[in-house]
């Protein structure tokens, strides 16, 4: 049990590694350069803001404020990361976490034309799996001591009738 507990543990870490480092990856390309989510926002600023850039196009303004869910799922995901290193549970902010990707996937399949590079798609599907894998566990260490109290119940009852 404590083994599949690690490897559960080492999955975890590894997938918000990958939130916390996807917002350097690609995300949109704009004119013949690709930017990265920091650096688009820096061109944005640069330009005077999202409207002037884009000249006002829905599609792009959308995606630009959408941009600002996985810049924060990234920053909490590097400060669950440097908890867990740290031995500390980080319940909170894996709960913000889980609820900040959930909101991600939501405007990602309301919007889905306006995702600008196809591996953004992964992400959603990471969020979605991360979830799943975790209610799992969380619900499998539940289910497992319950059990191991009813047998030692068990057990004791037996005894008391001898």
């Amino acid at each position: 049990m404590k083994a599949i507990n690690r490897i559960y543990q080492g999955i975890l870490i590894s997938v918000h590694v990958f939130f916390f480092a996807a917002i350097w990856c690609p995300w949109i390309e704009y004119g013949s350069e690709s930017y990265h989510l920091p650096g688009y926002i820096m061109l944005v600023r640069e330009a005077g803001g999202i409207v002037r850039l884009t000249k006002g196009e829905p599609s792009l303004v959308a995606a630009y404020y959408i941009f600002f869910i996985p810049i924060l799922v990234s920053v909490l995901s590097g400060i669950y990361v440097l908890g867990r290193f740290l031995g500390k549970t980080m319940r909170y902010v894996y709960k913000s976490i889980i609820f900040f990707e959930f909101l991600y996937t939501v405007a990602i399949v309301i919007l889905c034309p306006m995702v600008p590079k196809l591996w953004t798609y992964l992400i959603p599907l990471l969020c979605l799996a991360d979830y799943i894998v975790g209610q799992y566990f969380e619900q499998r260490n539940e289910i497992l001591r319950e059990a191991k109290e009813r047998k030692e119940r068990d057990r004791r009852e037996k005894e008391e009738r001898k």
